[in-house]
């Protein structure tokens, strides 16, 4: 059985035909799907569309570290003041729903970096998700690019147990590290353009 531990079912762009790529999906032999928000705004989205798809949409909340800007475009970091009560509020209150809290992480690349508090504050985000899934015992999904080592050392000092790292670029012994913590990795589809693969 193949189960899509990382998608974006809910996002805009599927708005039109997501039921025909669900059933395509299902078709390939894909049983089920986590379906992760990367904004607060996508929240509702992820529940209806699991509502909607009850037998496939395996549904995850939380603070992805890359948020929209005033252009329309995801091409800011996380800010604290976007990780307010009505994101934790949301999560607890679909709490018996979830699958993962997700999609939340650190991303460092240079273009969404703007000062050194962005990265202290995605970490700090990250640390709050990772300990409210403790609390709610869920796993999380981790995004991780440009910060392989900064996610390993920051869910280790949240006392993260239960991670699937997402994107995740870094040194083998850094991966090596997570492995050691339990950790899981997904493989995306961005390693075909990888050179540490090559």
């Amino acid at each position: 059985m193949m189960i899509d531990c990382h998608s974006h079912l809910a996002d805009a762009a599927f708005l039109e035909d997501v039921d025909e790529v669900i059933a395509k999906a299902k078709a390939a032999g894909v049983a089920r799907a986590v379906v992760l928000p990367e904004a607060f705004f996508q929240f509702q989205d992820v529940m209806s569309l699991h509502e909607r798809h009850r037998d496939f949409v395996l549904p995850g909340l939380g603070l992805h570290p890359v948020q929209m800007g005033g252009s329309g475009n995801f091409d800011r970091s996380v800010l604290l003041s976007d990780y307010t009560e009505e994101v934790t509020e949301a999560i607890l209150t679909n709490q018996d729903k979830l699958y993962c809290i997700g999609e939340c992480g650190l991303d460092f690349t240079p273009y969404y970096i703007k000062s050194p508090d962005d990265k202290l504050e995605q970490k700090e985000i990250l640390r709050n998700q990772a300990k409210l899934a403790s609390h709610l015992n869920l796993p999380l999904n981790v995004h991780s690019r440009s910060a392989g080592k900064h996610v390993i050392d920051t869910l280790e000092e949240a006392g993260a147990r239960k991670v699937l790292l997402h994107a995740f670029d870094a040194k083998v012994s850094t991966a090596l590290k997570g492995v050691e913590l339990g950790y899981y990795f997904s493989i995306p589809p961005s390693v075909v353009r990888s050179p540490q693969v090559m």
